[in-house]
């Protein structure tokens, strides 16, 4: 990494941090860009650089991490769907996890606490999950909205989502992969019944 990347990395961080700190001591709504900008030591035209909404203060820290569709498509070719799926809901949730537990905990308060973060993380949930249905898609060679393909993301989706629940309740129990694996481990032993015609 070069020294402009580097430094871009760093007032990233910058402003990361002071947008958590400004949220948490005064509120989402009540905090502004200008305030944000300022307290981080850059200008307003640098911070919209960076972040050209207010919510994506808080969301872009989540579209730094692994996403599963980008997971996925790192693993071997050759490696069954099934093993392939599972390591990539772990990656995406170390990846996550790596954002540090605080962190993920606080963010994660202030987006349930306000409408416009929460409804553009549905937004951007949606897009992972059709970034996922399309890795699927391509590892089965069948089209994004074979059933078969549906039903398959859908669960992957599901271990991921519930994890990162399951982990928000009790965060210093497991961790967030350690969630998945235990999820996975229930389907594979045939704990969880599925319906049946």
């Amino acid at each position: 990494m070069g020294l402009r990347e580097t430094k871009a990395a760093r007032t990233h961080e910058r402003v990361l941090e002071v947008a958590l700190k400004l949220f948490g001591e005064q509120g989402y709504e009540a905090t502004t860009m200008e305030q944000v900008a300022e307290q981080a030591e850059i200008g307003a035209t640098t911070l919209y650089r960076y972040f050209p909404t207010k919510d994506m203060l808080l969301l872009g820290q989540f579209r730094r991490c692994v996403s599963v569709a980008e997971a996925l498509r790192a693993r071997p070719e050759h490696e069954p769907l099934d093993l392939a799926l599972g390591q990539a809901v772990q990656a995406a949730l170390d990846s996550q996890q790596g954002l540090g537990g605080q962190r993920i905990l606080q963010i994660r308060r202030i987006i349930d606490l306000n409408p416009v973060p929460r409804a553009r993380l549905w937004d951007v949930l949606a897009g992972s999950a059709d970034e996922a249905a399309a890795a699927v898609a391509e590892r089965l060679a069948l089209p994004v909205g074979d059933p078969v393909v549906v039903l398959t993301t859908d669960i992957a989706l599901i271990v991921f989502s519930l994890a990162s629940d399951l982990w928000r309740a009790h965060p210093d129990d497991q961790t967030m992969s350690d969630q998945a694996r235990a999820l996975m481990g229930a389907l594979a032993t045939g704990r969880v019944p599925f319906p049946r015609a």
